[in-house]
């Protein structure tokens, strides 16, 4: 059967190949591979006090003449390990919460939650039906709904993810579980294993226009919509907002949508740009975007940066960064070592835990209005639920903007203001400038914007040095704005030196600087706590790793987007005039560890619900 036009349309308009089936990601090695079953890659069954048991709880273990025992699933559970329970009321899972609320890894709000088979969508390419599972709050476990008033709008928010080429629907159970608990409709549906972004994108469409227009609780639904995306469905998921956002859809369920979060988890290359020199996603797009990326992760390359690079500035948008987490283990498909990748990177408990906190926490803060969960995005904080190192950012620009530097040109000055550059304590041979990709090479190749390396070790004396980027008299006055914001990361040089990362002192010191030409504010970035820490390649040497098979050191590294509000220059130097700034400086102290600075996107910036901080001393 042929596609229905409106498909046809839609994928016309996206700059994409055909709707129906067939991979969108054919020759790239690098997007994804097929999962093996082999014994131990597979979590069925597990001792616990000398009793077996299923993984999940909805099953019950069998021993097999040989290899490891299998849990066979009780009636309706679904997943290749059981992890979404059967239809019914089901009691939230209790987590521990180590730390001060709130936290975007373990709140909850309701205590029992409802699963639904939600089977009988149509594809919109082949015309049969599809399985699909839904997750919502319970107000008990009686199965009722909380009250209206649980939510501001008095009915719930919906989140829909969409899988990889290599997972199950079913194997999220655990963040759609966490999802629901926090007053979210969660939803996900069976995108086909191997099938590409098209194909996934227009089944999201789909499902999420039958879901609003079959379901039997759909008039308890609010037009406030998220997507998530893991993997290949990191790259649909922003088709599908591309799609909603230019409309002409004949797909009443989806008039009048919301789209307020994206969330794209470990995505795939494929689809971050629609054509040449366009974002992946506009704030026309939605008004927020996020993507997570694992530092060890062998699949995707570090597809994440690329994704956030072509990002519209004046979104909402957030960079996650976690060290020790690998490509698969954010789903309950795989658990136990059984590949090399397994064998190197965090446990699967503390995937899930980052999971729940940065993907949960980054829809229930758009979904909801959970202003307290926005620290832990712009990396002021890590939530204590989280037992790993993570690297988080946020940019915001859409109040307005000053991109002072952006570092595209093949030489330092001008600037992006039209100002000078002034380097002092640098040789010319320490500044180089060109593709990010190859600037950050090996730790990193999937980054679609240029910047600047600094090597700190090729300074021209023992003392600071300095890049001071001169402000015109024309864009001088700063007191519209509401933050410094750059992107900064650590490189190293010598992938086959592999030894412990090194320690933040043998780095150097760096820190921003604003200049009235009278008086300066200095902020050392290690005087931000948390939010001034600045990401290094989490490096190590396994034999095998995934599609990583040299002996040379392996892991993915990031330039952390860093925001300093103007308030702390402020503090520092409450004489500042912010109406006749002359300069911003970036302040670098020589290291030992033969460190190369990153750096991307020197702006002032205006976001969301901000105001210009004025003056420093009012008169």
């Amino acid at each position: 059967m042929s596609s229905p036009r409106w498909l046809r349309a839609c994928s016309l308009a996206l700059a994409l190949s055909a709707c129906g089936g067939g991979s969108d990601d054919a020759g790239r090695a690098e997007a994804e591979t097929e999962t093996g079953d082999d014994a131990g890659s597979l979590c069925a069954c597990r001792e616990v006090e000398g009793e077996l048991e299923c993984c999940f709880g909805h099953g019950v273990c069998e021993a097999q003449p040989e290899g490891p025992s299998v849990c066979a699933c009780d009636p309706g559970a679904r997943g290749r390990t059981c992890a979404t329970p059967g239809p019914g009321v089901h009691p939230v899972r209790a987590r521990s919460c180590p730390g001060p609320e709130p936290d975007p890894g373990c709140d909850q709000r309701v205590q029992a939650v409802v699963v639904e088979a939600f089977d009988a969508c149509v594809d919109p390419g082949s015309g049969a039906t599809f399985e699909g599972v839904l997750v919502r709050p319970a107000a008990d476990l009686d199965g009722a709904w909380p009250p209206p008033e649980t939510w501001a709008e008095g009915a719930a928010p919906v989140a829909l993810l969409v899988h990889g080429a290599s997972q199950d629907f079913a194997d999220y159970y655990d963040l759609l579980e966490h999802l629901a608990a926090n007053g979210v409709v969660a939803a996900a549906f069976d995108g086909t294993a191997g099938e590409g972004a098209t194909f996934r994108a227009n089944r999201a469409l789909a499902f999420s226009n039958c879901l609003r227009e079959t379901w039997a609780d759909a008039g308890l639904l609010s037009p406030r919509h998220a997507l998530v995306g893991h993997s290949r469905g990191g790259a649909a998921v922003s088709l599908v907002a591309r799609a909603l956002a230019e409309g002409g859809l004949p797909l009443p369920g989806l008039e009048g949508l919301e789209l307020e979060a994206v969330v794209a988890l470990a995505p795939t290359a494929y689809g971050s740009t629609n054509s040449e020199g366009s974002p992946a996603l506009t704030a026309s797009d939605a008004p927020a975007y996020l993507a997570v990326q694992g530092s060890r992760d062998p699949d995707t390359g570090g597809a994440a940066l690329g994704w956030f690079e072509e990002s519209d500035p004046a979104m909402v948008r957030g960079q996650v960064w976690i060290h020790g987490a690998t490509h698969q283990r954010f789903n309950q498909g795989l658990l136990f070592a059984g590949t090399g990748e397994l064998e190197a990177s965090l446990d699967a408990e503390a995937h899930w835990a980052a999971a729940r906190a940065y993907v949960g926490g980054f829809v229930l803060w758009r979904l909801l209005g959970l202003e307290g969960y926005r620290p832990y995005f712009a990396g002021q904080a890590v939530p204590a639920s989280v037992p790993a190192e993570v690297f988080a950012g946020l940019g915001d620009g859409g109040g307005g903007r000053l991109l002072v530097h952006d570092f595209e040109a093949p030489s330092l000055e001008p600037s992006s203001v039209g100002g000078a550059v002034l380097v002092d304590g640098l040789e010319p041979a320490a500044l180089t400038l060109g593709p990010l990709a190859e600037l950050d090479a090996p730790w990193s190749g999937a980054h679609r914007s240029a910047g600047l390396s600094v090597d700190a070790s090729g300074s021209a004396g023992e003392g600071e040095a300095t890049l001071a980027f001169e402000l015109p008299p024309a864009v001088a006055d700063v007191g519209d704005y509401a933050a410094l914001s750059l992107r900064l990361g650590w490189a190293f040089d010598d992938p086959e030196n592999c030894g412990p990362r090194p320690e933040a002192a043998e780095l150097g010191a760096l820190a921003l600087a604003l200049s009235d030409g009278a008086s300066a504010a200095v902020v050392p970035l290690d005087s931000l706590g948390d939010a001034g820490r600045v990401e290094a390649p989490d490096r190590f040497v396994p034999e095998t790793f995934g599609n990583w098979t040299t002996p040379e050191c392996h892991a993915l590294g990031a330039l952390r987007p860093l925001r300093v509000d103007l308030a702390r220059f402020c503090e520092v130097e409450p004489d500042l005039d912010l109406g006749a700034l002359t300069r911003v400086e970036l302040r670098v102290s020589p290291g030992s560890a033969g460190a190369a600075l990153m750096l991307d996107d020197l702006a002032l910036e205006r976001g969301e619900g901000e105001v210009g901080v004025g003056a420093c001393a009012p008169p």
